[in-house]
């Protein structure tokens, strides 16, 4: 047992004060975050969290340990516990550490009463499961305290991340620094080390990972994703005044079923604009059957063929049953060179011909992350969500506004330089002509000839 919180040595103010400064910079400035917060608030569990165990010994309790050590904590103060990487605390505090990646461990944290919890390298987290952890796991349990969720990361090589999101939302107080920041680096040394990195890397400073690692900027690698898609390609609206539709769609069960709305008009813009989607997974026929109708009556496409179905696999048969029993008619997707597909589309969101309504996000997540095949870079990689993608696609091969080139309104002085010019070709011509029927190069058709190759030779 240990001695109640009046037996604490020093004031807490100045415990506070000594966490602070004692040996700054040895221990990092999450476990000092970590301690100030048991100390704050008796009888709370504070939680230092990171993806796997072995991190969270390396990184977090390791630096914990050195931080008591640092202060000459009293045995009667605090009791570590290192088989579990926990300390407990006079007041009736918890400071525990944890590998919470899996979902499994995460959901032991339901219903907990937290004070503060600190979450370790937030880029390398994935998106959704993190979003679900804190949002519907964390933030219920740091009621009780009036807690907080604190976090550090590095910015990840895709977009769209979750601490990416973060520094987005107005509601998060978020800080940004390099290693300039750094008043314990040697500024020569890392410039030598950058340099270095990028001699063996055989890049400059402007590399993603360059700027990612050094600089702590959110910069992207798109040389592993499918498609260069990235914010640019996402608008608040389709300005298209007289818009076509063309309609996707990819059949799933397991695999989600999915719809996806292009809306383009070669004769105004040279811009394609993916307008609306539908994702969901275990969804009947007769389910999904009205979901199309749903579409086709909201938008309807140019033409019967200018919607796309995958008829690939049990598809051809969905198709008729959609036509005979649902009275829904779709056209077979086109699935032929999708190779080449995917490049000019890759193409159309890199020169920005090809944009995504923000409230398509489902699309946008997928566009975002999706991965080319290593060994076959046209294709995507096995075992993605792409079902929006392949829907795009689908539909995407029907429109041709990308080809539009807007035709220049010319002045009447342009207009009539034009004519002079065109003039003085056709003279140049005429005279061309004659110099060459004088040699005899040149011999014109028989007078008031003027049927056919057939007709003549007879």
């Amino acid at each position: 047992m240990f001695p109640e919180q009046k037996e604490f040595v020093l004031d807490e103010s100045e415990f506070k004060a000594a966490v602070c400064t004692r040996r700054a910079g040895k221990s990092s400035g999450m476990v000092r975050q970590l301690l100030l917060a048991a100390i704050s608030k008796p009888r709370s569990v504070v939680y230092f969290l990171a993806l796997e165990q072995r991190s969270v010994r390396a990184v977090g309790w390791k630096n914990f340990i050195e931080l008591v050590e640092d202060l000459d904590f009293p045995d009667d103060l605090i009791h570590m516990q290192h088989a579990k990487m926990e300390a407990r605390l006079a007041n009736g505090s918890i400071i525990s550490f944890l590998g919470a990646d899996d979902p499994n461990v995460q959901e032991t944290l339901r219903g907990g009463a937290f004070s503060l919890v600190v979450i370790d390298e937030l880029g390398s987290w994935k998106k959704e499961r993190l979003e679900y952890f804190v949002y519907q796991v964390l933030a219920p349990a740091l009621a009780d305290h009036a807690g907080q969720i604190s976090g550090i990361g590095t910015p990840p090589k895709e977009a769209n991340s979750f601490l990416e999101s973060i520094f987005k939302n107005p509601d998060w107080v978020t800080f940004k620094w390099s290693w300039k920041n750094n008043p314990h680096v040697d500024n020569e040394k890392m410039e030598s080390v950058i340099d270095k990195v990028c001699n063996a890397r055989n890049v400059d400073r402007n590399d993603p990972a360059i700027q990612r690692e050094f600089y702590g900027k959110f910069v992207y690698d798109t040389h592993d994703l499918l498609f260069r898609f990235d914010d640019r390609n996402i608008v608040s609206n389709c300005p298209l005044e007289y818009p076509k539709y063309a309609i996707g769609v990819d059949f799933g069960y397991r695999d989600a079923n999915a719809i996806s709305v292009l809306a383009f008009n070669e004769q105004e813009s040279n811009l394609t604009y993916v307008i609306d989607e539908y994702k969901k997974e275990e969804v009947t026929l007769t389910s999904f059957a009205a979901v199309i109708r749903d579409f086709l009556e909201k938008y309807p496409p140019a033409s019967y063929y200018h919607t796309a179905a995958d008829y690939g696999g049990l598809g051809r048969m969905l198709l008729e049953e959609l036509k005979k029993h649902h009275g829904v008619y779709l056209n077979g997707a086109d699935k032929r060179e999708k190779g080449p597909t995917i490049r000019i589309t890759d193409d159309c969101f890199r020169t920005q011909k090809l944009m995504v309504l923000e409230r398509c996000r489902d699309t946008i997540k997928e566009l975002s992350h999706l991965k080319r095949d290593l060994k076959k870079p046209d294709l995507p990689a096995d075992g993605q969500q792409d079902h929006l993608s392949d829907a795009l696609l689908y539909a995407f091969r029907l429109t041709s506004a990308f080809l539009y080139r807007k035709q220049e309104q010319k002045t009447e002085e342009q207009l009539m330089k034009e004519a002079v010019i065109q003039q003085v070709r056709n003279r140049l011509d005429m005279e061309n002509l004659e110099k060459l029927t004088e040699s005899g190069e040149y011999m014109p058709p028989p007078p008031h000839f003027d049927g056919g190759l057939n007709d003549f030779l007879t």
